[in-house]
């Protein structure tokens, strides 16, 4: 099953989060924004068997392994719309580019923030467009 995710502020991730949205990041820095970024994008799935507690006995090891592969499929959802700010966006196209590339999924959202649009040079939902169905839209 897909769904969504949302990267922003704390009044951003709010709001979506009270429309519904499961999934959201509230980021402060670049560092914080490309680590969450990562994390809905990475295709590698984690073991979770390496954070069972080596020193717990036999019984906790395996009740923590069923629970751990539990909650792992739970969160096999498919995040196919990551919803990210402007700003955010613009402070991390490179990596956004570098992760992305030229795949499809997931698609990358940009909406304004609070303080509203910001100023560009290129349309990103144009981009989308142009990477999505092979047509670009033209002014």
């Amino acid at each position: 099953m897909s769904s969504v995710a949302v990267i922003g502020d704390i009044d951003t991730v709010t709001g979506f989060k009270l429309g519904g949205i499961k999934r959201g990041f509230i980021v402060e820095t670049d560092e914080e924004a490309k680590e969450a970024l990562g994390s809905l994008i990475n295709k590698d799935k984690i073991d979770n068997d390496k954070f069972v507690d080596n020193e717990n006995s036999n019984e906790n090891n395996i009740n923590n392994k069923i629970n751990n592969k539990n909650n792992n499929n739970e969160n096999k959802d498919e995040i196919a719309i990551i919803i990210i700010t402007e700003k955010i966006a613009d402070n991390i196209r490179e990596y956004i580019d570098k992760k992305i590339g030229s795949d499809v999924l997931p698609m990358i959202i940009e909406i304004p923030d609070k303080s509203g649009p910001s100023d560009r040079t290129t349309d990103p939902m144009g981009e989308l467009i142009k990477r999505v169905i092979g047509v670009e839209m033209v002014k």
